[in-house]
Order: C-alpha cells, then structure tokens, then sequence
C-alpha cells in the first residue's frame, strides 16, 4: 500500500458545531493545529454563543473558517459547513470537548483508502483522563437501545475487528457519497444525526466502519453541559424521532412501547426506590416524559420526512 503521505492530496474538511464551547475550545483546536496529516481545513459553525467563543477562535485561530449563526440545531449547522467547505474529505461532527490525537485524521484517511472511499469511518473515543474506551463504534438492537462498542474497557483488552458498525462518532466520509445519502436531517436538534446519515447510507449498502487507531478523548456530556433533565430530554427525543422515521410498523410499535413508556416508567420507579439516587431517576423520567410530548406535538412533520425518506428510497 502506498504510503498515507500520498493521500495529502486529499483535502479534508472537520466541521465543529460550537454553542458555548469556550471551556473546551482551546484545546480541541490546538489538538487539531497538531495533525500529522496536513491537508485539511477546519469550519467551526457557532449557533449563537455568548461565552466569548467566537472572539476567540477569530484571534487565536484566524485561519480556521468560522461561520456565525444564531441558534440552530446540529443538523442544520453540519449542513452550513459542508455547504461553505472546499474538502474532498467531510468530518462531522467533531465535539468541541473532543481531543484528538495527532495521527487522528491521517487514520481515518487511511481506513477509508482501504476501503477505496466508500464507506463511513469514524472515531475510537476514549474517556477523556483515561486509556478506557467511551465508544469503538455504536450498535442499536431491536428495541432501538444504544450499546457502544468496548464501553469502559481498558484499550488494549478491546478486541478489534473491522467488520461495520451501526454509526460512529464523527463520521468521516469521501464527499461522492453525499449523492447517494443526501444531507444531514435538520429535523434533529442535537443527537442522533450521526445515527440517522450512517443508518440512510447502510440502506444503499455503504458500511459504516470504526478506524481503530483514529483516537480521541472525550469529555463525557461536555457538549450538552450537566443539565440532567435537559441531556435526557434531548437525546430521547431525537431517537423516538429516528425510531418513527426508520421503523416499520411492528417494529416502531415495539420500540415506542419501549421508549415511550418503558423507560419513563422505569425512572418513575427507580426515584421512589433508589434512595441516594431518586433526584437522579426523576431528573431522567421528566425529561423522558417531555421527549414523548415534544413527538407527540411534532408526530405530523415527522410522519412527513418519514414519507419524504421512503419516496426517495424507492426511487434509489
């Protein structure tokens, strides 16, 4: 195999969606300023931060593309960089409480010249502070619970095999599939994008791959900050939102009966029950129940884009 250094002729885009980020920012961009592959350029996205973010990347890193925004979901904002991005190579959604190693894009790069470009590769996290793995890729059974791959397991006990993956952590791709997949869905303010753009391209039969050696450390809910209630909210509505979209009937009833009553009721139970842990579970069981309600009131335009996928997949 040729020598990855052969490759830099292809220019590589990282998107970074940045709200408030400023706590986190500097380092993940010195991280990046250090890549052992150097043909790439960086689009920060900013919905609307009042932290000084934006001052600070115009000052200290003037060579990075920063495109400011008012408040706006995720998806929306992946979708601004990579309309404004120049790369042969498209990352998103890189977290800005996300550390990189330096050999980190050259990896991904390399696995995806493996597989001559066409698949997804994506990121080996790591808990930030430590050498245990937070994800090696992600995988969804039936009832549409998330398992990430090696969880919690020292790296070198986690036994790695490059066989594909449900969806990954920013998701690095050559930019000739994006005709096939389409854009990023808008529809989901934060969480499961990356879920729903890997499952849209495994159904045209590009496979969704973990580099192993494309490292990160990552700051556990840093992005979505400590708000319990709010990180629960957020992230059960975009899933019940992905379950309604890609499910078909008996599997999407089966998986509401699990998100939509399950699992409020679970946390109902455990805060009466588990003592020290009651705030904790009835934090969780609000936010459950708010998710329910928020796709409740926007079943229509989910119902649509549901509509809207399966058209386009038919004429696929």
């Amino acid at each position: 195999m040729d020598s990855i250094h052969t490759t830099e002729r292809y220019k590589a885009t990282i998107i970074i969606s940045s709200c408030q980020g400023i706590e986190y920012l500097p380092k993940c961009l010195a991280c990046l300023k250090k890549q052992t592959y150097q043909n790439y350029e960086v689009i920060i996205v900013d919905a609307g931060s009042t932290d000084s973010s934006q001052e600070y990347i115009r000052i200290n890193h003037p060579q990075m593309k920063l495109i400011e925004c008012g408040r706006i979901g995720l998806g929306e904002a992946i979708n601004i960089g990579i309309q404004n991005s120049s790369g042969d190579i498209i990352c998103f959604d890189l977290n800005t409480d996300e550390y990189v190693f330096e050999n980190w894009l050259e990896e991904l790069i390399n696995k995806l010249k493996q597989h001559d470009f066409n698949i997804i590769a994506g990121t080996t996290r790591l808990i930030n502070g430590t050498n245990l793995i937070d994800e090696a890729g992600v995988g969804m059974n039936f009832f549409g619970v998330i398992k990430k791959n090696g969880h919690g397991l020292p790296l070198d006990k986690f036994k790695y095999t490059d066989s594909k993956t449900d969806f990954v952590g920013s998701p690095a791709f050559h930019r000739k599939l994006l005709k096939k997949i389409g854009r990023i869905d808008e529809g989901y303010y934060i969480y499961a994008e990356d879920l729903d753009f890997c499952y849209r391209a495994g159904r045209l039969g590009i496979e969704t791959h973990v580099a192993f050696n494309a490292r990160s450390r990552h700051h556990i809910m840093g992005t979505t900050g400590r708000d319990l209630k709010k990180r629960e909210y957020l992230l059960r509505r975009a899933h019940i939102r992905f379950m309604i979209i890609h499910s078909g009937v008996f599997k999407m009833i089966c998986r509401l009966i699990y998100a939509g009553i399950g699992l409020p009721l679970a946390a109902l139970l455990r805060s009466a029950f588990s003592g020290r842990h009651a705030w904790e579970s009835r934090q969780k069981f609000i936010g459950r129940v708010q998710a329910v309600y928020w796709n409740i009131r926007h079943i229509r335009d989910t119902l649509k884009k549901k509509s809207e996928y399966y058209q386009s997949a038919g004429r696929a």
